[in-house]
């Protein structure tokens, strides 16, 4: 049985690649004389263009600020540069996260296609460079052409700690990561702690950037944000209790902690109540179909793509009986990139879910 990575997707599901699925898609690295080399060679040059960094009355971006520039990411790195890097690329729930703060990437690349991503549904990506479309397959080619400044990604703790490995997410192994840190500096910043705190740390890293935290646009996302989490406050009367889930067909299911998952851990705060898992192992408690009926949750947050979805999970023999799954109160896991926009999508979504729903467990 392969465990499932930690769920941190978009809206429409998307799971993370099981452990060991970077090393099957590793793009191809090698170039020859004139190809990546020789562009790598080049990558210190500065460059500007549309899509590039912030710009002043865009999104709550303000003109970027001069002089050198320095940040220390979520590994404890410091990257330090002469001046404010204006051309930005990097991991998509990561540019999502600045472009919600009013920096504008220059180049993405993602698990699948952008016009897939509910996190990219309103904003024109039609100047931006796709620099790939599955996970792990970067075009480092096309990425040394861009001339990124800073490259900006994402990272996942492997165990409760919070700390980062070496390898960052989105990367098919270490040698497409250090080939891509020829081209321009790699940020990482963290997904731990609660997804408030993760909100928190991108609007430091796009405030560096140029960004204005204090903006008409980035304050009304606060202000719709709050009236969110508002909404999922006043479910918590209703004594609710959750479960959020992975499940397959022959690999049973994956019942998450919600401590070790930014999003659930916020919602917890929330005043949201979740299953109070036995299990010492970071993120996932472990059953077979045949142990179904061991937690038996008011609602199922499940994740909905490369697993079971509702009809999927009810017609499991031992899980339909469950009051969930009677009650029809299986909904989607959704996740939003760690910016006030995207987090009020997700949060107004999880409580139009809760709202609706009602006390079915003793």
């Amino acid at each position: 049985m392969t465990r499932p990575t930690p769920h941190l997707a978009s809206l429409l599901g998307a799971h993370l690649p099981a452990e060991g699925v970077g090393t099957s898609r590793r793009a191809v690295l090698a170039a020859g004389a004139g190809g990546l080399a020789a562009l790598l060679a080049a990558c210190g040059s500065s460059s500007t263009g549309p899509g590039a960094g912030a710009s002043a009355g865009s999104d709550g971006a303000s003109a970027a600020p001069s002089g050198p520039w320095s940040f220390t990411d979520d590994r404890g790195q410091t990257t330090t540069l002469d001046a404010v890097p204006t051309r930005i690329a990097g991991y998509a729930d990561a540019m999502s996260a600045l472009w919600g703060f009013g920096i504008v990437p220059a180049g993405i690349w993602h698990r699948y296609k952008l016009d897939q991503d509910a996190n990219f549904a309103d904003r024109d990506t039609s100047e931006v460079t796709v620099l790939g479309t599955t996970y792990g397959e970067i075009d480092l080619e096309a990425l040394a052409a861009l001339g990124p400044e800073l490259l900006v990604v994402t990272g996942y703790p492997s165990d409760s700690s919070g700390k980062l490995g070496e390898q960052l997410f989105s990367f098919a192994d270490q040698a497409q990561q250090d080939s891509a840190a020829k081209i321009a500096p790699i940020v990482a910043i963290a997904q731990k702690g609660t997804a408030d705190q993760v909100v928190a740390r991108n609007g430091e890293l796009a405030a560096s950037l140029g960004a204005d935290p204090g903006s008409a646009e980035v304050e009304k996302a606060k202000a719709d944000w709050e009236a969110a989490c508002d909404r999922v406050r006043a479910t918590a009367s209703k004594g609710l209790v959750v479960g959020a889930l992975y499940a397959t067909p022959t690999d049973g299911m994956y019942w998450a902690k919600a401590s070790d998952d930014p999003g659930l851990a916020f919602y917890e705060s929330l005043g949201v109540t979740f299953l109070p898992l036995t299990t010492s192992d970071y993120y996932w408690e472990t059953a077979s179909w045949e142990n179904a009926s061991k937690y038996t949750p008011d609602v199922v947050l499940y994740s909905p793509i490369d697993a079971l979805d509702a009809a999927g999970l009810k017609a499991q023999p031992t899980f339909a009986p469950t009051p969930a799954a009677q009650a029809d109160q299986l909904y989607p896991w959704y996740f939003g990139s760690m910016d006030y926009v995207q987090q009020a999508r997700v949060i107004n979504a999880l409580a139009d879910d809760l709202e609706k729903a009602r006390k079915v467990t003793a």
